[in-house]
């Protein structure tokens, strides 16, 4: 019998859904789909948690990385928040651990670097509902 811890730790490790596919079905869904460039951080806050880090952080690290909002929106379940910021430019594993460090969703950027160094060179985008 598989456990739910099981079950979860191999949906984890299986990250290796098609992100061509996925990105298809969300424009296909109305959504413009954010990927992630040198100059830029995308965080997805999943609560006032992360907010919080959020807010307490940016002041903190801004001067060091330039960092500068360019846009937010709420995520499409409404609890949760995604943020664009801008920065200088920077490798992908400095910016995954940049935008772990300000909140973003750490299991998100843990499987973002898994596939940085499985050879993918952009594995972080955004998905911005329609206006």
């Amino acid at each position: 019998m598989t456990t739910k811890f099981e079950t979860e730790t191999k949906a984890l490790v299986h990250y290796e859904w098609n992100i061509a596919n996925t990105i298809a079905e969300a424009r296909a869904a109305g959504f413009t789909v954010i990927q992630a460039t040198e100059t830029t951080l995308l965080l997805d806050l999943d609560d006032d948690v992360a907010e919080d880090i959020y807010e307490r952080t940016l002041p903190r690290l801004a001067s060091l990385y330039e960092l500068c909002e360019t846009e937010r929106w709420r995520s499409k379940s409404g609890i949760g928040l995604h943020v664009v910021l801008s920065c200088h430019a920077l490798p992908f594993p400095e910016r995954a651990a940049l935008q772990a460090c300000l909140g973003s969703d750490r299991i998100r950027e843990g499987i973002a670097i898994r596939r940085h160094l499985d050879g993918n060179d952009n594995p972080s985008f955004l998905f911005k509902p329609k206006s």
